[in-house]
Parts: structure tokens; C-alpha cells; sequence
């Protein structure tokens, strides 16, 4: 029964940390992004 309580109380923790993290996620690929595009291509860097 203490298994089932545990395992409810991380889902939670879990659950309202995700958007958190996949915005990170997201910042971080699009910087890695317009990085690339930047060293790619000279006219990309204004």
C-alpha cells in the first residue's frame, strides 16, 4: 500500500515538472539551432 503512495506522489512531481522541461528542451535546441544556422551561413548573423 506504501508502494502505491509513493508511486502516486512521483507521477505528481513528475507530472507538473514536465512542461518545464520540455520548454528547456526547447530552448536549448532552438539555441543549438540558430547556433548552427549562424556558423552555417554568413548572412545568417546580422
Amino acid at each position: 500500500m506504501r508502494n502505491l503512495f509513493l508511486t502516486r506522489v512521483l507521477t505528481q512531481q513528475i507530472m507538473a515538472h514536465t512542461p518545464m522541461i520540455f520548454r528547456e528542451i526547447r530552448e536549448l535546441l532552438i539555441d543549438h539551432i540558430s547556433h548552427r544556422c549562424c556558423w552555417g551561413s554568413r548572412l545568417a548573423c546580422t
